[in-house]
């Protein structure tokens, strides 16, 4: 099954770095969600999210790739998901960002 994995970023991104390379290992704290449980949300979500660099501003997640996901983003899909059983672990992981300010990395899949 494919699936999205979604870090916390323990430094915020560089202005000008592309974050290209599938590295979970450098981010402790990271939840795996499989795609078809993620995916009526992705499409939902029309906040603001940088795709591989802070200087590819988008206005909703890709789904294949690399996602730098803001601290108000996170606070949006986690709202959006608030309530769903099987996204309790994710929704912590995103109100975990929100309260230390830190951006979310998203693996896409």
């Amino acid at each position: 099954m494919a699936k999205y994995e979604f870090g916390i970023m323990e430094n915020p991104p560089e202005s000008g770095r592309r974050y290209d390379d599938y590295d979970p290992e450098n981010y402790p704290r990271l939840v795996a969600v499989e795609d078809d449980i993620f995916d009526p949300f992705l499409i939902e979500f029309k906040g603001t999210v940088y795709w591989h660099t802070l200087d590819e501003k988008a206005d909703g997640i890709a789904m294949v790739g690399i996602n730098l996901i803001p601290p108000e983003s996170s606070a949006v899909i986690a709202d959006m998901i608030n309530g769903n059983d099987e996204l309790v672990a994710l929704k912590k992981l995103l109100t975990e960002a929100v309260s230390e300010n830190r951006f979310v990395i998203l693996f896409g899949l």
